[in-house]
Parts: structure tokens; sequence; C-alpha cells
């Protein structure tokens, strides 16, 4: 429906979004949050709209623990291999399809 026939507002005004202190996420903090309503113009017509954006921050203790330690360990697990007895290849290859599997 155009503005013409349908307006959007907030309720409550600035309070009518909140968020809760008990949300969290592993991997991303909740910075802030703001509300607006918006006036879209379309061809077809004029369209009111109400958005609610919420701000995030990366939590770097989560991707440190999740992908930096597991990548660094498979990467001096593989330079092990270069100790290895060229001699013995299974042990070369079990350690090299092991890095590569995990």
């Amino acid at each position: 429906y155009t503005m013409a026939d349908l307006v959007y507002n907030w309720n409550d005004g600035v309070k009518s979004v909140e968020v809760s202190p008990d949300v969290s996420l592993a991997e991303f903090y909740v910075v802030g949050y703001r509300q607006r309503r918006v006036l879209e113009v379309l061809t077809s017509g004029n369209y009111s709209r109400l958005c609610a954006d919420i701000l995030f921050s990366r939590s770097m203790g989560y991707y440190i623990i999740q992908v930096y330690v597991p990548s660094s360990l498979i990467v001096v697990m593989s330079w092990v291999s270069f100790y290895l007895d060229r001699a013995s290849a299974p042990a070369r290859v079990g350690l090299g399809v092991t890095t590569v599997l995990t």
C-alpha cells in the first residue's frame, strides 16, 4: 500500500526497539541499535517503511580459538613431514593426508 493508504509509525517512539542485555552471540557483541522511519519513493508511489538496525562488533577471542589456532596447528603439523626420513614414505603420506583432511 502507498502512503495514501497506509503510514507506519513506531508505537512507543524511541522506546519501540530495545535490545535485551541477555542477548549474546559467540562471534559478536551487540554494540548498539537504532530505529528509523523511512519514506521510500518509487515510480509506483511513495511507501512508508520501518527500519531497525542492530550494530555488532566482532569478537576476536572467538576467531582466535576457532580459526587461527587450529589453522596454525595444522600448518605446524605439516612441517613435521620435513623432519621425517625420506625412506619412511608411509609416515609422510599418512601425515600429509591427515593435514589435508583435518
